[in-house]
């Protein structure tokens, strides 16, 4: 893989996770909407802190986590 595409795809999964933390921020705010923006920033990386945890005692979460990771896996577009 080139320098080039690999900035590529390292960019477009920036991309993704920025957009999936947005997403989760907002509902963070849904779930408590006297947070502010930074507020519930801290609190999503609070509880994305303690995801090990949360999938290591929760055994339907870490079948779904790997499962994930199996189908991100057999992506074409995802390849080296």
């Amino acid at each position: 893989m080139t320098t080039n595409n690999f900035t590529a795809k390292v960019q477009r999964a920036s991309d993704f996770c920025g957009k999936q933390l947005a997403d989760f921020v907002s509902y963070v705010r849904s779930v408590d909407p006297e947070l502010d923006f930074y507020q519930a920033t801290m609190v999503s990386g609070i509880i994305i802190n303690q995801l090990p945890s949360a999938f290591a005692n929760n055994p339907q979460m870490l079948a779904e986590l790997k499962t994930q990771c199996q189908v991100i896996k057999q992506r074409k577009d995802n390849r080296r």
